[in-house]
């Protein structure tokens, strides 16, 4: 009686564990690697399907209860069989992607990059490329500037010097405001090609090396472009090198030839 009871009790539980509530799709269907992600759907009834891509194409087609579009790409996808029509939205899985990338071994591997990393990398490489050519033309300009202005600073020095001993020699070893310019020793190296304007121009910049050219035209009455050639002539008389103090150079180089023994 007792084992009677516990038959009509455990059958029913029995027969509701037994029951299949779902249906698995075949087991070669299930196999792959660790990490795969399976895109499988299941139909209303077994029949022959095709799946169409988004743009009418046929990608695929078979018979069954299921329907595997694990092996096409992300997109949208139309099932067709003989009963039915439905539509299909395959994402792409963000881990299954990560999961077939960590555990790829293959040394010949592309990185399959997007265009906005692409472009991302293009734009970072151009950023450092502007920086250093920022920095380098910085750095070449803060050279020239600094030998510019050590240059200055020795012909300032080397014209101060002149002045100093002419002075002494002129006025017994008494500093004055005056210092004598050789004419004759400076035309004799001139070859006699030195006009008279040029000589105003010669008695100005001796005195006042670092007078501009517009300051220089206006005390020696000649227009700017009158006074450039005329400095241009005499650079190219005296062998004055090529810089950006070449009117200092020409005054020092003056009032040396006048400081010059006979």
């Amino acid at each position: 009686m007792k084992k009677l009871l516990v038959i009509l009790i455990l059958a029913p539980l029995i027969g509701l564990a037994q029951q299949d509530h779902s249906k698995m799709p075949p087991a070669s269907m299930l196999q792959g690697a660790p990490g795969d992600v399976k895109n499988i759907y299941e139909l209303s009834e077994s029949s022959e399907f095709k799946i169409f891509n988004f743009q009418g194409e046929e990608v695929d087609s078979g018979s069954g209860e299921f329907v595997d579009l694990t092996d096409l790409e992300p997109g949208r996808y139309f099932v067709r069989t003989d009963n039915e029509s439905f539509q299909i939205v395959k994402e792409e899985d963000p881990i299954g992607k990560k999961t077939a990338k960590n555990e790829s071994n293959d040394p010949t591997e592309k990185n399959n990059s997007t265009p906005k990393q692409e472009d991302g990398r293009f734009l970072y490489i151009t950023l450092i490329a502007i920086v250093l050519l920022l920095f380098v033309t910085l750095f070449i300009l803060g050279k020239r500037i600094n030998g510019f202005k050590k240059e200055r600073a020795e012909l300032f020095n080397g014209i101060n010097e002149v002045k100093s001993n002419l002075q002494n020699q002129s006025s017994g070893g008494l500093l004055t405001n005056e210092f004598p310019i050789d004419r004759e020793k400076i035309l004799a190296n001139s070859n006699g090609n030195l006009n008279e304007s040029d000589w105003n121009i010669i008695k100005v910049i001796t005195k006042t090396p670092s007078i501009s050219n517009s300051d220089l035209a206006h005390k020696v009455t000649l227009s700017i472009d009158g006074t450039r050639s005329s400095l241009k002539k005499m650079y190219r008389i005296f062998e004055i090198p090529s810089s950006r103090n070449m009117k200092l150079a020409l005054a020092l180089k003056l009032l040396r030839l006048s400081k010059e023994e006979n």
